[in-house]
C-alpha cells in the first residue's frame, strides 16, 4: 500500500505509524512506573521512519530527512528556538522543492564535471537552440550560454525561488531566457537539444512527450534518469563523487 502514495504522502504516513509506535510505548513504560528521556524516544521515531522509509522504497535522499527529523525538532525546542526561525526555514525548502509535491521532481543541481561534459559534447555543434527542462538555479545555461554565443539557450522553471535566483543570474546574457513556465506547455520541436535532470517519476512522460513532439535529428539528454524503454545512443560517465551519467538520445 505505502508504495502506491506518492513520495511526500508516504513520509507522511511513514512518520504518523512510527510516531504511534513509539508514543505507545511511552505509555506501556508510564504504566511499568518508567520514564525515559524525550530525544530516545525522538531518535527512536527517526529510526524507525527511515527503516519503513527504506521498506517502502523511499529515494536516498529521504533518509536523512526521517532520520533526523524528530530529534532536530526537540533540540530546536530545547533551546527555545523561535518558531519564526523553523517557518522560515520550511518556507524556504518549500519554495526550492515545489515540484516535489506536485510532480515527484525535487531541486538536483547539475554539478561542474557534468556542465564540462555538456559543454564538450556540444564543441561541434554551432547555431543550436537548447532547452533545460527544470532549469533550477541556471547554473547549467549559465555556463554553456556564455560557452556558445552563438546558440540560445531557454530555461524552465515553475518553482517559485529557483525561477527568481535563475531569472537574476540571468541578466545582461543575451542569448539566455528564463521562462516560469511547466515545459510541457511549450513547443518541444522548436528546440534541437534538450536537457532534464528531474527524477524517475516523469521519465515515461517524457519519452512518450519526446516522441511525439521532438523534431526529426533533435537531441534529449537525460542526467542519471533513465528513459524506460527507448536506447540511448551514447551514455557519458562523469568522473564526480555521484558517478553521474548523461543519456543521449537522438530523435528522427
Amino acid at each position: 500500500m505505502l508504495k502506491t502514495l506518492r513520495p511526500s504522502l508516504r513520509a507522511l504516513l511513514i512518520h504518523l505509524i512510527a510516531l504511534t509506535l513509539v508514543l505507545g510505548y511511552r505509555f506501556w513504560l508510564t504504566d511499568q512506573n518508567q520514564a525515559i528521556p524525550i530525544l530516545f524516544l525522538a531518535c527512536a521515531e527517526g529510526l524507525i521512519a527511515t527503516a519503513l522509509g527504506l521498506l517502502s522504497k523511499l529515494r536516498a535522499w529521504w533518509i536523512p530527512i526521517n532520520l533526523l527529523f524528530f530529534p532536530l525538532l526537540y533540540l530546536a525546542s530545547s533551546y527555545a528556538i523561535s518558531p519564526l526561525w523553523t517557518l522560515s526555514l520550511f518556507i524556504i525548502i518549500w519554495l526550492l522543492n515545489w515540484n516535489a509535491f506536485s510532480e515527484q521532481v525535487p531541486l538536483y543541481l547539475s554539478g561542474n564535471k557534468t556542465i564540462e561534459a555538456l559543454a564538450k559534447h556540444l564543441e561541434k555543434k554551432h547555431a543550436f537552440t537548447f532547452a533545460d527542462f527544470g532549469c533550477g538555479l541556471a547554473s547549467v545555461l549559465i555556463k554553456l550560454a556564455k560557452h556558445f554565443p552563438q546558440a540560445h539557450f531557454t530555461g524552465y522553471e515553475t518553482a517559485p525561488l529557483p525561477y527568481l535566483i535563475a531569472k537574476i543570474r540571468s541578466i545582461g546574457i543575451s542569448n539566455l531566457d528564463i521562462k516560469r513556465q511547466s515545459f510541457w506547455k511549450t513547443q518541444w520541436n522548436t528546440y534541437d537539444i534538450v536537457y532534464c535532470f528531474l527524477s524517475p517519476a516523469p521519465m515515461p512522460k517524457i519519452e512518450s512527450y519526446a516522441k511525439n513532439n521532438m523534431k526529426s535529428d533533435a537531441i534529449l539528454i537525460s542526467n542519471t534518469f533513465l528513459l524506460p524503454k527507448k536506447e540511448a545512443m551514447q551514455i557519458i560517465n562523469i568522473n564526480d563523487l555521484r558517478a553521474t551519467k548523461l543519456y543521449i538520445y537522438r530523435y528522427k
